[in-house]
């Protein structure tokens, strides 16, 4: 009984966490706009919390405010979206001879919806006379309105930043400062490197300020001696010149001190040949699974027998499709795969990568019951590489007590910083995935409403710490992809108050209307396809 309640409270936890997440980082965008288009004069017709039949609902001035019974985001309706030539018409009608028909149609209203996009709502005939109308206020006033919803998502993301670092992340176990495989076919092997070497120093000579030379040097001005794979990164980081584009490091090589079986070597370290070579300088992580790809593979894992005995002996295996579903998670600790004991991820990488069928038959340890359970994964070819196999799982780390926290005003003044770097990862890997062109690897990595949701769902189970990164990352995205300059989001909005700035006139209203119909169409189309790929990939398994 007690085992079921405990299981109810985290599902309970994961539909809370999932709801709140996706309703309030759509709200807090909507929010923006309204509280941008009331400082500027702007008329709010509507402003909604959550979708659907109203629960209740309230007058304040022209505003209608209302709750509503879907809490997935809300929607704020705008007066006066589109310049209306309807009264230009007309004047120009008088000035020869009248002719059948109505003017064209004028657009009253602007809704955003709950993907922050703002579309435009026609209204028969009408002429935008009124003072408080957005296409009547001054272009800055547009642009700070159609903004304000990216502005209050990186807010957002700024205060769960410091939430997090405040609260405190979890600690893990230090990984060993020395390389765990390198192949004698790789460039680093003919440079002169080798399994197990252990990284003692790194030189900081190519550091380019004194500031950043500090934390490199003990009180004694040596360079300090590196005991975890975290030195190492830390080293390395300091050791490369801030004031230098990428493109200028290529012909830069670290000098590194490498302990090799007691025998101290210093061998070159390319900064080429570290991006190109990523893997082999990799340290020895354990066989546990750390953050899993969105419908990746891994989440159409099958459980073919739960409280697995080593020795028991199985009975013949049933159809894969006739096996329940049990998605692998992050923390899993891989045991065995194909009955092989496993140590490390690059052991548990090789054994998948040579495996001849792509069903993959392993062993995992889950929990804090240490409950084993024996899972068959279908595996996909590697982006990369087509003749390679893969699960989509980064390698993770053992979690030991405690966690790594900050006092709560030191934590908010480092989370904008913390903010700037997850928003450059989002906009650097969205750019890398789409740079590749792979269309399979592009259909995996798009996540819409489904997506959103059960990551929400299995985070909030996992803590506070991880949901709260996850709402960064979600206000972060959400504020990236409104920002792109595509008519109907609001970068598309703001790239079109800058060119009639320029211009120093309105865009037609027969030229504009057809182009953010189409592009409706387009965005439209898009999220049908992405419920569709949400549907096919989280659909099975779940």
């Amino acid at each position: 009984m007690q085992q079921f309640l405990s299981s109810a409270d985290n599902v309970f936890i994961g539909l809370l966490g999932a709801i709140f997440l996706f309703g309030f980082a759509v709200f807090v965008h909507e929010l923006g706009h309204f509280l941008a288009a009331k400082w500027c004069g702007v008329g709010v017709k509507a402003f909604a919390i959550g979708f659907g039949p109203k629960i209740i609902a309230w007058k304040r001035g022209e505003t209608e405010y209302s709750l509503r019974w879907i809490p997935l985001g809300g929607f704020v309706a705008l007066k006066g979206m589109i310049e209306d030539e309807g009264l230009q018409e007309a004047e120009e009608a008088e000035e020869t001879v009248a002719t059948a028909g109505e003017p064209a149609s004028a657009v009253d209203d602007v809704i955003t919806t709950d993907d922050g996009e703002l579309s435009a709502a026609p209204k028969k005939g009408g002429v935008t006379e009124d003072l408080d109308a957005l296409r009547n206020q001054p272009a800055w006033a547009r642009i700070m309105v159609f903004g304000a919803g990216v502005t209050m998502n990186f807010i957002t993301a700024v205060i769960f930043c410091g939430l997090v670092m405040w609260y405190g992340l979890p600690k893990y176990a230090d990984l060993p400062n020395e390389l765990d495989n390198v192949p004698t076919t790789s460039t680093a092997y003919q440079l002169g490197w080798r399994s197990g070497d252990r990284i003692v120093y790194i030189q900081p000579s190519a550091i380019s300020t004194l500031g950043d030379m500090q934390p490199a040097y003990d009180e004694t001005k040596q360079v300090k001696p590196l005991r975890t794979w975290d030195d190492v990164e830390e080293a390395r980081y300091l050791a490369v010149p801030r004031d230098k584009k990428p493109e200028e490091l290529t012909s830069l090589t670290l000098n590194v001190t490498v302990d090799r079986a007691g025998k101290t070597l210093t061998l070159p370290l390319p900064f080429a040949l570290f991006r190109k070579e990523a893997n082999v300088f990799s340290p020895p992580y354990p066989a546990i699974l750390g953050m899993i790809m969105p419908a990746s593979p891994a989440h159409r894992a099958r459980l073919v027998k739960e409280n697995y005995v080593p020795g028991e002996k199985l009975q013949p295996f049933p159809l894969f499709s006739n096996m329940p579903a049990c998605a692998l998670e992050m923390d899993d600790k891989v045991l065995e795969v194909e009955d092989t004991p496993i140590k490390t991820w690059a052991q548990m990488v090789q054994m998948i990568r040579n495996s001849p069928d792509n069903v993959v038959q392993m062993t995992v340890q889950r929990g804090p019951e240490k409950k084993i359970l024996r899972i068959m994964a279908v595996l996909e070819p590697n982006a990369q590489d087509p003749r390679l196999k893969q699960l989509a799982v980064m390698p993770g780390r053992e979690r030991v007590e405690g966690r790594n926290n900050q006092p709560f005003f030191t934590a908010m003044s480092n989370a904008p910083l913390y903010t700037y770097g997850l928003t450059r990862t989002v906009i650097v890997e969205t750019y890398k995935l789409f740079q590749r062109g792979n269309a399979q690897e592009i259909k995996r990595n798009l996540g819409g409403p489904a997506a959103i949701g059960i990551m929400a769902y299995k985070t909030a189970q996992r803590g506070l710490a991880d949901y709260l990164q996850l709402f960064a990352l979600i206000s972060v995205i959400l504020a990236v992809m409104n920002l792109l300059p595509i008519p109907v989001l609001d970068g598309g909005y703001i790239m079109i108050t800058i060119i009639e700035a320029i211009i120093r006139r309105p865009i037609p209203q027969r030229i504009l209307v057809p182009i953010l119909t189409v592009f409706m169409f387009l965005f439209l189309s898009l999220f049908a396809f992405i419920f569709y790929s949400d549907f096919m990939n989280w659909g099975i398994g779940w």
